[in-house]
């Protein structure tokens, strides 16, 4: 993917569109995600949320560390 511009453009794209999701699926006081609660209208307790997870499992995989 190095040699391609394109690919790592998607990959910014990607990434910033990840952290946008754990940005915005947090719990409220109650456990429950607000991202889903606002965006979906559902009850979903953040452990379950499949958009948070997805975000962390794509953060954990393919963003670089801070240097």
């Amino acid at each position: 993917m190095d040699g391609d511009p394109a690919g790592r453009d998607a990959m910014e794209r990607i990434l910033a569109a990840a952290a946008e999701v754990v940005r915005r699926h947090v719990p409220n006081r109650y456990g429950v995600c607000v991202g889903c609660s606002e965006l979906g209208g559902r009850l979903v307790f953040i452990e379950y949320c499949g958009q948070r997870q997805w975000a962390e499992a794509v953060r954990a995989a393919y963003a670089r560390p801070a240097e």
